[in-house]
């Protein structure tokens, strides 16, 4: 009798490809460092136009840091964002600077697999991030 060997498939089990998507996830952390980051430039823009304000022209600062603390939702709407664009280009930067996409890709697995995690905790973060704006910022009104 001949035997047969089995035909090697390209294709990744399942444990391998949530080792994948929890080795990619743990690369996103870098969005609390750039989080970080961006909060302090633009905490640094704002406390600058309000250190005017105490010097120049003469607002108690406890007026001021009232003002500065209500001016954070603002500031954290704002640096999310930028902070999720830091982490993703951080993490698949890499991931292509190590040569890591050609290994997966040359190891049969499928780009469009990679993206499901961070899609997913992107879709989390955006209705998250909705809430905040609908829900903590305060509403604008508008002069009659």
């Amino acid at each position: 009798m001949i035997s047969v060997a089995p035909v090697p498939t390209h294709e990744v089990g399942c444990a391998a490809v949530r080792i994948l998507h929890s080795y990619i996830l743990k690369q996103h952390l870098f969005i609390a460092p750039g989080f970080g980051v961006v909060t302090f430039i633009l905490e640094m823009d704002v406390l600058f136009d309000y250190l005017d304000l105490v010097v120049n022209r003469g607002v108690p600062p406890l007026v001021v840091a009232q003002l500065f603390l209500l001016s954070l939702g603002y500031i954290v709407a704002l640096s999310v964002p930028c902070a999720v664009l830091v982490a993703v280009l951080m993490t698949f930067g890499r991931l292509s600077q190590d040569n890591e996409i050609t290994a997966l890709r040359t190891g049969g697995v499928n780009l469009a697999s990679i993206l499901v995690g961070p899609l997913v905790a992107a879709a989390l973060l955006a209705s998250g991030l909705t809430l905040f704006n609908n829900h903590v910022l305060p509403r604008r009104t508008t002069p009659s």
